[in-house]
């Protein structure tokens, strides 16, 4: 039934930290996430039915140009309720036009679109 399965992200927060000025195309940028849960439910990350997934966003005049997963390095479950988990997490930049763009952090839960949850910075993607 979908209302079993239903997971709101909605109000997830996420800060991160990434110490390079630049992203390389092809090459793995990593950073540090701090993930808030304020829901009184913990968030499951791994189930086959509804999968939740942490992102990071390239933007562009105002459109997503790029929506990467993310490799968080520790074993995660779940986002436990009312806690803030701090982990280390990588991603690899895809083929884009070298210049200026928006970096963000999403979540994408199930079949629906992603949500923004974090602020966006101003970064470089070069070859």
């Amino acid at each position: 039934m979908l209302i079993d399965s239903f997971i709101p992200v909605q109000k997830l927060e996420i800060e991160f930290e990434y110490s390079v000025t630049q992203l390389k195309i092809g090459e793995i940028t990593e950073l540090k996430l701090r993930i808030f849960n304020p829901y009184e439910f913990a968030v499951p990350l791994n189930r086959s039915d509804f999968p939740v997934s942490i992102r990071a966003i390239l933007g562009k005049d105002g459109k997503v140009v790029a929506s990467i997963p993310i490799q968080l390095k520790q074993q995660v479950y779940e986002l436990p309720p009312g806690e803030t988990l701090d982990l280390d997490g990588k991603f690899s930049v895809p083929i884009l036009p070298s210049g200026s763009y928006r970096l963000g952090m999403s979540v994408k839960a199930g079949p629906f679109p992603e949500s923004f949850h974090s602020r966006f910075t101003s970064i470089e993607v070069v070859e």
